[in-house]
């Protein structure tokens, strides 16, 4: 799960959709048309907008290749048109079938659906705002009604630094203090044909970056593979720069490579200590969570967890998330909504023995919900892995 959210699969895309690229131009083999479509079709999956500005100017290469070969023509729609179609319209009508399933319309995404229904901020910076939704959950009405549309206003009134901003953001995560260093050679790079195609790319990708609203780092996964062919290119470039007759860069190059190598453990090591001390994760209730759901699954039966939040709980520590069975999961967990009547949602899960937890407290431990919808500490019990 967090492989998919961190990027892993957009990149994966990516990487294959560039890397067959070349191979349909050189050896026109049904394999590698395939694997374009396979990798179009992660990216349609996992980051739809900033895969199909990624594909734009792939298909106008590919499509001008195709124009290009009159003669051939018979062998490419056979190779290369036949198989990528094949791929993508397989793919398409699995993104159907799973739209259908998940809002009984074809082509209603369900992100879109999730938009359509809590969104009031704008996915685009030319966009409006919707009017102010209704929320009886006080912290879904926090943050849709006020923290999205506040990164919407700021976003579009510092428009021109924000997305600066945001393309530092991108050159440090991809490439980098060491890496960025063969894009010094960029004034080559433009003069050469062979990253024209690359350097397209991730102009056109930067742009829509910064056309979009909300923005992490790995909504750019898709330009990993680009991103690294450029680096290379640029290594090519620096490798055979001369200073007064000396070969100086073929030195820098190497320099450039042991470095990047040497540092890789310690950027491993660097990582490993922050997760082990926790100095990475910025919520500090997320673990009690943890700690409370690994319980009840020890437990017999089957649970339902209401959680309770403070006033001034804050919104992005989020206890509430479900498997997406819900009806056959061991634990549910929901929110207890202040002024909403929990009968319906209690004679729903009639047969669940109910909890609730405080989870703004340091030390959150559940308690009994009792038929009269009081809470009472639950007594001591050394089967029960809670304390009273």
């Amino acid at each position: 799960m967090n492989s998919y959210w961190g990027g892993a699969v957009a990149a994966i895309g990516g990487a294959l959709v560039l890397g067959s690229l070349p191979r349909i131009f050189h050896h026109q083999r049904p394999r590698d048309s395939a694997l374009l479509g396979l990798g179009a079709s992660l990216l349609a999956n996992s980051r739809p907008v900033e895969g199909l500005i990624f594909c734009l100017p792939v298909a106008a290469a590919l499509g001008g290749w195709l124009l290009s070969r009159s003669r051939g023509w018979r062998v490419s729609l056979r190779k290369v048109v036949l198989p990528v179609s094949t791929v993508l319209l397989l793919n398409l009508a699995f993104m159907g079938y799973y739209n259908w399933r998940g809002t009984g319309n074809p082509l209603l995404f369900p992100y879109v659906a999730n938009e359509r229904a809590h969104f009031i901020r704008p996915v685009f910076v030319w966009q409006k705002a919707r009017p102010p939704l209704h929320f009886a959950n006080p912290q879904f009405d926090d943050y849709y009604n006020h923290e999205q549309p506040a990164e919407f206003n700021h976003y579009r009134s510092q428009f021109v630094g924000s997305a600066l901003g945001r393309i530092k953001d991108f050159c440090e995560f991809y490439l980098g203090m060491l890496m960025a260093a063969p894009l010094l050679t960029l004034p080559w790079l433009l003069r050469d044909r062979r990253p024209r195609l690359l350097l397209v790319q991730l102009a056109l990708s930067l742009i829509g970056i910064a056309a979009v609203v909300p923005y992490s780092q790995h909504y750019a996964a898709p330009l990993t593979a680009t991103v690294l062919a450029l680096i290379v290119q640029g290594l090519r470039h620096l490798r055979h720069w001369q200073h007064h007759g000396r070969p100086v860069g073929i030195g820098l190059s190497r320099l450039l490579l042991l470095l990047a190598i040497a540092t890789f453990p310690m950027h491993m090591a660097k990582t490993m200590l922050e997760i082990r001390h926790g100095v990475s994760w910025t919520n500090p209730h997320i673990p009690e969570r943890a700690r409370i759901a690994a319980q009840l699954e020890s437990l017999p039966g089957e649970h339902l967890v209401l959680v309770r939040y403070a006033a001034d709980h804050n919104v992005n520590e989020e206890w509430v998330y479900n498997a997406a069975d819900i009806d056959h999961a061991k634990v549910v967990w929901a929110r207890e909504v202040p002024g909403e009547n929990l009968t319906s949602l209690l004679d729903y899960f009639r047969n669940r023995r109910v909890w609730v937890v405080d989870a703004d407290k340091l030390s959150a431990q559940p308690k009994r919900l009792q038929p009269t919808l009081s809470a009472v500490p639950l007594p001591a019990d050394k089967n029960s892995g809670f304390s009273h």
